[in-house]
């Protein structure tokens, strides 16, 4: 099962696939359900995102805000969380997704580290069996971004898309703020998985 599966909504097909065989496997393997944090996002949280780790913790929380995402610490702001600018990510033209583990009664972000093993290892065998189309950021060598799926060909979404090509700074796109608190719970669960 897909919690937020509605964040799926006008996904690209090709990304969509790969989660729905993902949540499939993973409920017939794992007896354990996913979570979808975040599809489609806005200029304004995108830049909120970009600022962290890499401006002060004033002008970050400003961003938030004006993004309808809570204040993070200071601490939590010593850790850049994406290095794509505003208009430039693939959430940005709705070709990715950020998906997580449950854990078994579906309340909280999985953390067992061996779980968490077995799901990337679902993820990588799905994303590969899709590799002309899909990437999976565990796969990645610089930066490992543990939830996140993407199409392959987003730069062409960006580079034929007027709105987003050509308006940067265009931050009315869509209300993000009842998906906060998985957020921060995903950015959490990043550093965790990080760090083991």
């Amino acid at each position: 099962m897909i919690f937020n599966e509605n964040r799926l909504t006008g996904i690209r097909p090709e990304v969509q696939e790969a989660v729905r065989a993902i949540a499939q496997r993973t409920e017939n393997e794992l007896k354990r359900n996913i979570t979808v944090s975040e599809g489609f996002r806005t200029f304004a949280v995108q830049e909120a995102y970009y600022a962290q780790g890499r401006k002060g913790l004033e002008e970050v929380n400003a961003l938030r805000k004006k993004a309808g995402l809570p204040a993070i610490t200071k601490k939590q702001n010593q850790k850049i969380v994406t290095y794509a600018p505003a208009g430039t990510s693939a959430h940005n033209v709705s070709a990715a997704v950020d998906i997580y583990l449950l854990t078994a009664d579906n309340k909280s972000l999985e953390s067992n580290t061996a779980m968490l093993t077995k799901f990337f290892a679902i993820v990588s065998e799905e994303v590969l069996k899709r590799k002309d189309t899909v990437v999976w950021g565990g796969h990645w060598k610089d930066f490992k971004d543990m939830p996140h799926i993407e199409y392959k060909h987003y730069r062409s979404l960006i580079k034929n898309n007027p709105v987003v090509s050509n308006d940067k700074n265009n931050t009315d796109n869509t209300d993000n703020t009842d998906n906060t608190l998985l957020i921060l719970g995903a950015v959490v669960l990043m550093g965790l998985v990080l760090l083991s």
